[in-house]
């Protein structure tokens, strides 16, 4: 216990010491730069203070009133006024955001996001934190996807009957437009003032983390890092339904998504999505009373790279008037060999002092 201590505090140091380095450093550079450079540099700096406010006091995540499920075999009345859409979610390939937190020893966090800060301040022209592109992984998972969608012949216009069957929204974030884009291309190239890019902010990822903040204004043509000049053409982008950052709550968001989809002439909407978003569409939209157990949409997420399909149906009730939405839990399908990652079932802390003290007690019998 004393070496653990020891070593815990060693590392409290070096944190420190490389906090008041990157500080120093700071300042520094601050006081050498010219005028142009001061104000992107502060702008910059004023974003960071905006992401961690969202951080600490952000409610992205509040929750809504979860409708109510109305099941379309009610009565017959209840058949006529069922409609429905297949809604195809691509998620996004490994952002940098992901590289950092996600991939490696959890001990080495601090350190790599030190480092990966300092270069996001002075050396890179956007930001690796805020609305985090797809880092060199995320590009090749994007171009995967390319190959697998040609290869299975299937999402693609020219497979369907109509030219008017398939529809693509993607959310206001870099790293979902970049996959969408790379994966998709040959649907764009086909007919880049036809097949459009819709943008919806409604789609933009649920979570209070700096990297789900959009650095594009609203209603702005997006410029993305690693993307071909042919794929970023102005009259590709449909930007009117970018909206902005996150003027609704979550929830609010993807009961806008759903309004969206079905004021839509097309048959199947193909959505470049989040992994967090997709969650959540899925635990607000399945009922509990048609799946008492739950299904793995509500329990994991998309894997990056990651497609997964379900049939999304709406009902207008004659008292209300309003419109429900709901999906059944049958229509969720994984395809290709990417669908969900698997669950993780964390411990309790309860369970976890239970398990030290049943070691101690052990540990303390077999000495006697």
């Amino acid at each position: 216990q004393q070496q653990k201590l020891s070593n815990i505090m060693l590392y409290t140091v070096v944190i420190e010491k490389m906090v008041t380095a990157v500080l120093c450093s700071s300042l520094a550079w601050y006081l050498l730069l010219d005028s142009c450079s001061v104000r992107k540099l502060t702008r910059k700096m004023w974003v960071f203070i905006y992401g961690i406010f969202l951080m600490c006091f952000g409610n992205d995540k509040k929750k809504m009133k979860q409708r109510e499920l109305l099941l379309p075999n009610e009565s017959p009345r209840a058949e006529k006024n069922l409609l429905s859409k297949e809604i195809v979610f691509i998620r996004h390939g490994e952002s940098e955001w992901n590289l950092i937190f996600n991939r490696g020893s959890k001990i080495l966090i601090p350190i790599k996001a030190l480092i990966a800060l300092f270069y996001d301040i002075f050396f890179n022209s956007t930001s690796n934190f805020f609305d985090s592109p797809l880092n060199q992984q995320g590009i090749e998972q994007a171009q995967d996807i390319a190959t697998w969608l040609q290869e299975k012949k299937i999402l693609y216009p020219c497979t369907v009957e109509k030219d008017d069957e398939v529809v693509v929204a993607v959310s206001n974030l870099r790293r979902a437009q970049q996959t969408v884009l790379i994966a998709l291309q040959n649907y764009f190239l086909q007919d880049k003032k036809k097949n459009k890019l819709f943008i919806l902010s409604s789609l933009q990822e649920i979570s209070n983390n700096v990297d789900t903040i959009a650095l594009c204004p609203a209603t702005s043509n997006p410029i993305l890092p690693q993307i071909p000049s042919l794929l970023q053409v102005p009259f590709l982008f449909d930007t009117s339904y970018d909206l902005g950052n996150k003027d609704k709550i979550g929830t609010e968001r993807i009961h806008e998504f759903c309004q969206w989809a079905f004021s839509r002439p097309e048959k199947t909407v193909i959505v470049g999505c989040h992994s967090l978003w997709a969650r959540s569409f899925f635990r607000l939209l399945i009922s509990s009373k048609t799946n008492t157990t739950p299904h793995i949409a509500t329990q994991s997420k998309i894997s990056n790279g990651g497609i997964v399909s379900c049939s999304l149906s709406a009902r207008r009730t004659s008292r209300s008037n309003k419109v429900h939405y709901f999906i059944h839990p049958d229509s969720i399908q994984v395809l290709g060999s990417i669908g969900f990652e698997p669950i993780r079932t964390k411990p309790s802390i309860f369970a976890i002092l239970l398990a030290h003290f049943k070691k101690l007690f052990l540990k303390s019998i077999s000495s006697k």
